[in-house]
Order: C-alpha cells, then structure tokens, then sequence
C-alpha cells in the first residue's frame, strides 16, 4: 500500500507541471506570438502612414518655397518688362506699376517683395519701391562702391540671366536675398531690376498651418545657414551675421544647427543658385512612442492573460476534483440515476440504473425517455405519457415523488418488471425547464413487506370488524330493554361498552379504508358535482355536534361555483374528517367556517376554526399516521390519529393538493384544491366505508 500511495503522488507530481505548460505556457505562448506579429503589423501601417504624411508636408513645403520664389522672380521680369515698353519710365509709373503688381501676386500663402528697386546702366538706384523714408535713401546710391552688390550686377548682366545673392542682412536688422533680373531691349542694355525678399517671408508657413513631423528645418547653401524659425543668418563655422556689413559673433546655435543628425535633404533651385532645404523628421521618434505604447500594453495584456490561465487552471483542477467526488458519489449510490433534457432525451444514466433496466448506458442515452422507461400499474397496463412522473415534473415545474402507494412498476429490458419508488426533480434555469433527474430504486421487498401489511391489516381489520358488529348490535338490543329492564348501573356500563366499541369500529374502517387506499383497491367514480351541496349535507350530518358544545357555523360558499368531476363519496369524507376535528377541537362557543372559491385553474376548499391550534414544532407531522399534537391529548382524548392521513390519501387520488395554516392557541385553517378540470376515473375493487 505505501508503495502505491508513492506511485499516485510522483504521477501527481509530474502532472502538475505537464498541466501548467499545457494550460498555461502553450496558451501564453500562443497569445505572445500573436501579440507580436500584430505589434510588427500596427509598426508597419505606423510607418507608412507617417512616412507618407511627412513626405507630403516636404513636397508642400519645398513647392511654397519654389512659389515664393517665383513669385519675386515674376516681379523683376515684370518689372523690367516695363521698361523694355516704354522709351522712359517716369518715378510715378515705376510706383505705379509696383503697387499693382505687387497686390496682384499678393495672397495669403504667397510672399511679398520687400522692396523693388531699378538700378539704370550706371549701376546707380533710380527707383525704389515702396516709397518710404528708408526707400529715399537708397536713391541715387552708386553700386559700384560695394563690391557684394556689384558682383551679382556684373554677373547677371554677363549672362542676361537673373542672379540671386547670397543670404544678407538687410539695414533693417534681419536676414533676406535679393533677386538681379537684367533689362535688355533688343541688344541694348537698360540696367537691372533688384528684387529684396525677407527670408522670414520666403520660409513662413501658411497662416494657420504648421508641420507636425518636422523640426530644425533650415536651408542650407554654401556657408550660410537660415533657420526657418529664426530670422537669423548663422555660418558652418559656429557663427552669426549680425548686421549689412557682414559682421560675425559667435553663437552656440549655429554649432546645433551644424550638429544636427538624421537630415534629409531637399534641393531648390533660386534662378543661378541650388540651395538645400534641410529637414529633421521627427515621425520614426513618433512611430516609436507609439509602438513603445502598444508593447506596454501588450505586456501588461500577456500578464493578464497569463494571470487568468493560472486562476482557470486552478480552477480547472477544483473542478477536476469536484467532477471526481461527484462521479464517485453518481456512481456509487445504491440508487439509478437518469438525466434529461426538457424533451425527454436521455444524457446520463448511472451504473446503478443499467443494472436495474438491464440497459446499457450506449443503448439509451440520446433516446427518448418515454420510449425507453416503461411504466405499468398493478395490472400491466401502460400509463399514459401525460400522467407518467416526468411529464408531470416538466409541467408543473415541481418535484414528482413514486411510492410504495402509487404501485407503479418498471417494464425491464428482458421483459421483466420491478416496482419502484422514484423522485423526478426538473431543473429549473431563469424560470425556464431545461431537463430533469430522476432517482429511482427497486423496492420489491417494500411492496411485498406493504402488501403483507395491507393484507394483515384487511384480514385483521375483517375478522375484528365482526365480533364488533355483534357487541354493537347486543348493546343496542340490550339498552332498548329487549332482554329485560336493566338496572341504572348495567344501563350505564352497557353504554359504555357501546360508546367504546363504536370508537373500535371507526378505527377498524378507518384501517381498511387506508388498506383499500394504499393497496391501489380504492374506486374512483367522478361526476359532475356541487362541493357547496357535499358541504351541506355533511353539516346536516354533524349539526348535532355542533350544537352540543353551540358552536358557530358559518359556511360561505363563492356564488356560480361550476360542477366539478369528482368522486362525492370521497370527497364527502374529506370534508366529514376536516369539520370533525374543526368541532372536536374547537372549544364551546367557538366559530367553524368553511369557504369554497374559483382560483385559477383550481377550486380551493377552506375549513376555518377558532380552536387550539397545532404547535409548531408537531406542523411537519400532522399528515402521518397516528399522529396527535399534544397539546390536545388532554383535552381530546379520543381519536385515532388516521382521519387526516386519510384525507391526504383521498385528496393526492383526486389530483389535488392540500395543506394547512395554524397558530397555536388561535385556530387553524385546513384546505385542499381541487382541478377544476376534475379528477380522474381509477377502477378497482372497493370504496371507503
């Protein structure tokens, strides 16, 4: 034994880890890889979408450059074009002229000149435009004393092409180019027209727009750095251009803009000069963010996952070992176990209920119950499907008992049959029948040991019921003086001898009549029936006694009650019992009511006292044989005990039900329904007496 008890826990141990890799690793593993790969495809579509957003903004901002660009390209051409018209062009035309032209190539998205100036063949300002104090100074300035200015004059006049300068800083303070545009008539040169442009004005963004996934963007050409965002001019060399003259200071800004890394470079052309836009993008670093989000996320998403595998397979092994204790209790009560659905179909029958059917589980689980479950009465007839336990139980939606006293037997596979005593139990989900259970067992030995009951109580009842009969009808004879006058004395003991022997015979009817009943002998005779009428003529038939200790009655029937079918002579009986003990154990001058009425489907009767009452301890007993609260063995001392098991025999034979209400020391109420549909014909041997 201890060696097998080793074994059974090294197999615990190993399997243990082998459930956690299959439950847990595998299951984790899995959800890991398919978070990667959907992390891997949410960083592509990430990717892409971004690179295309910020290639766009590069295209937009590299064409409103290019735009600008000719916008005050267009200006000198146009400019000059006036010139080439006109034999001689007057300062009032030149203004003129420029103040259209300028709000024609004037918009929001588009830059404006800062200043147009004509400089004739002598390379000296003759016109500036727009007119201001600063514009006047520059009139009449000879160009051929700054050779910065000269050079790209010479030069655009040499190649009759526009020149642009190299980024300066104007007088005003901040940073521009200036655009040469040589005018020539024919073959004869006219001098040249010198657009200024601001460079904050050529590099600002729309009003209202910026990029999002740019930064540090600046042009770059030859030595010359001009950030887009300060109006500064810096050089490679770590400095900055502070005024018209070309004058440097060092500043650490230029270092930054040199040190710059991960630039993606733009190239646009301004008439003679390449210039390079530089961009730093931003959106891989955004992209990253991002996806550092999503793996965070999925982190915290795996652990979760892997979390709630454990407390599963934590719980999968409780339920593993409550699945056990339940098949070792399924298959180890000594009584069959079978399962339905709410249609009758069979899923589970235990070891139990194979032996007793002679079935195999393989030859009835997905079949029908009613096909399979055969029931017969004590005299091998079928019962009907619509009275058979389980249809009763899907139905009504309750609990559906089979004893001793229905006498039902089970038909078996080889064509024997057993009794039986079952308990069909639906089960009931958010008020809906989803299927049932039933608990059955071979009670042969019960219904023989009841039969052998039943009979001895017949015989015995019989064979006292005799000798009863006779002392009764002697006592009669006897105290009507029809053997002599009796003496005061004898007269009282013979009446005793009576009244006793009357008690005997109750008792003995009261056995037979429940030896009838559980023996399945009982007539059942229904017919169209008043209850109020059984009621009348049972207080008719107790009047006396009710008068004897003036008593009330009070009977209160429901106007236009419908005719029942029902057995009157049973029935009869149940009211007899019920107001018999309302009169027995109600006190003088106490009140005994009785109340018929239409409730639903039913017609309930209720016998209503001011009596005693039952304690509540002795409520769960008031239905068995023989039994008497003790708080009325001392009041009332005769009685059997038997009237209402029997009324509870009677009425489950008639298809109804009955209960009772009490509270010691105030009363009780005792009632009983009936279908008003009616109670079923049962044939058999003999009535109730």
């Amino acid at each position: 034994m201890p060696l097998k008890s080793n074994k059974l826990n090294k197999m615990g141990a190993n399997k243990k880890p082998i459930s956690i890799f299959r439950y847990v690793f595998l299951p984790g593993l899995f959800v890991f890889i398919i978070v990667v790969v959907v992390n891997l495809f949410i960083y592509k579509l990430e990717s892409t979408f971004f690179y295309n957003i910020y290639n766009n903004e590069v295209a937009g901002t590299k064409a409103l450059i290019s735009r600008r660009f000719q916008s005050a390209l267009i200006a000198a051409e146009s400019t000059g074009a006036l010139f080439v018209s006109s034999e001689d062009v007057t300062k009032e035309e030149f203004d003129s002229f420029a103040t259209i032209l300028t709000q024609s190539t004037s918009s929001e998205s588009i830059a404006v000149p800062t200043m147009i100036e004509w400089v004739d063949t002598k390379n000296v300002i003759r016109y500036a435009y727009p007119v201001s104090a600063k514009s006047a100074e520059v009139i009449g300035l000879d160009m051929n004393k700054y050779p910065n200015r000269l050079i790209p004059i010479i030069k655009a006049k040499t190649t009759k092409s526009a020149v642009v300068s190299e980024p300066i800083m104007f007088v005003e303070g901040y940073p521009g180019l200036l655009v040469y545009y040589p005018i020539f008539k024919d073959s004869n040169y006219l001098g040249q027209i010198i657009v200024a442009v601001r460079m904050s004005n050529l590099l600002a963004p729309i009003p209202g727009e910026s990029p999002v996934y740019q930064k540090n963007i600046y042009i770059q050409t030859g030595n010359f750095i001009i950030p887009f965002d300060d109006d500064i001019i810096l050089n490679n060399n770590g400095e900055r251009v502070v005024d018209a003259q070309g004058n440097l200071v060092k500043d650490s800004l230029a270092q930054e803009y040199s040190d710059s890394k991960n630039v993606v470079t733009e190239y646009v052309v301004f008439a003679d000069k390449t210039w390079q836009l530089k961009f730093s993008p931003t959106y891989t670093a955004e992209i990253t963010k991002r996806v550092i989000y999503y793996a965070g996320f999925s982190l915290i998403f795996i652990v979760d996952i892997i979390i709630l595998l454990l407390i599963l397979n934590q719980r999968q092994k409780r339920l593993v070992k409550e699945m056990a204790k339940s098949e070792a209790l399924v298959f180890g009560i000594d009584d069959g176990l079978m399962a339905m659905d709410k249609n009758g179909i069979i899923t589970f029958v235990n070891k139990r209920a194979e032996e007793l059917s002679g079935y195999d589980s393989k030859d009835v689980i997905g079949k029908s119950y009613y096909d399979f479950w055969l029931l017969v009465d004590s005299k091998g007839v079928r019962i009907p499907q619509e009275t058979r336990p389980f249809h009763q139980a899907i139905f009504k939606k309750e609990v559906i008992r089979i004893s001793v006293v229905d006498h039902l037997w089970v038909l078996k596979k080889d064509g024997t049959r057993f009794p039986i005593a079952s308990s069909i139990s639906p089960i009931i989900v958010n008020g809906e029948v989803a299927g049932s259970i039933m608990l059955f067992r071979d009670i042969t030995k019960e219904s023989e040991i009841d039969r052998m009951k039943t009979e001895f109580l017949s015989l015995a009842s019989h064979q006292l019921l005799t000798p009863s009969t006779s002392i009764k009808w002697i006592s009669e004879l006897l105290l009507k003086g029809d053997f002599g006058a009796l003496k005061k004395k004898q007269q009282e003991v013979i009446k005793n001898i009576y009244v006793s022997n009357e008690s005997m015979i109750s008792l003995i009817n009261s056995l037979l009549n429940i030896s009838r009943i559980e023996s399945g002998r009982i007539i059942v005779s229904p017919k169209p029936t008043y209850l109020s009428e059984i009621v009348t003529d049972v207080a008719k038939e107790l009047k006396n006694k009710i008068g004897a200790k003036k008593q009330v009655f009070i009977f209160e029937p429901e106007k236009n009650l419908p005719k029942i079918n029902v057995d009157p002579h049973l029935i009869g009986e149940v009211y007899k019992n019920f107001l018999t003990n309302a009169i027995k154990y109600t006190p003088e001058k106490g009140k005994i009511t009785v109340n018929i009425a239409k409730v639903g489907d039913n017609i309930i009767s209720k016998v209503i006292d001011t009596g005693y009452g039952i304690p509540a301890k002795d409520k769960g007993r008031v239905f068995e044989k023989f039994y008497r609260g003790e708080n009325i063995l001392s009041v009332e001392k005769e009685g059997n005990g038997l009237g209402l098991y029997l009324v509870k025999q009677i009425i489950e034979v008639s298809g109804g039900k009955v209960g009772f209400e009490s509270e010691e020391g105030k009363g009780t109420t005792f009632w009983f329904s009936l279908p008003i549909s009616g109670s079923s014909a049962k044939p058999g041997e003999v009535s109730i007496s």
